[in-house]
């Protein structure tokens, strides 16, 4: 997904194709990206069940049904 939907800048760092977003990780790049709804994946809580389209919703979505669970 980076490889297609990123480009590399002259000074090394990222460059989102889509919106321009630059960053100097390819890590980063990749949660913007999933961040466009690009992936056909989505992830779901294993404590209460609800499904979002990215990792780092995921996480962040876990740290807050952890207290009240």
């Amino acid at each position: 997904m980076v490889a297609s939907h990123a480009a590399r800048t002259e000074d090394g760092k990222f460059s989102c194709t889509l919106c321009q977003h630059v960053t100097h990780k390819k890590y980063n790049m990749r949660i913007h990206l999933e961040a466009h709804e690009l992936s056909s994946k989505n992830y779901s809580c294993t404590i209460c069940g609800t499904v979002v389209t990215t990792r780092q919703l995921l996480r962040q979505h876990q740290l807050g049904c952890q207290k009240y669970y």
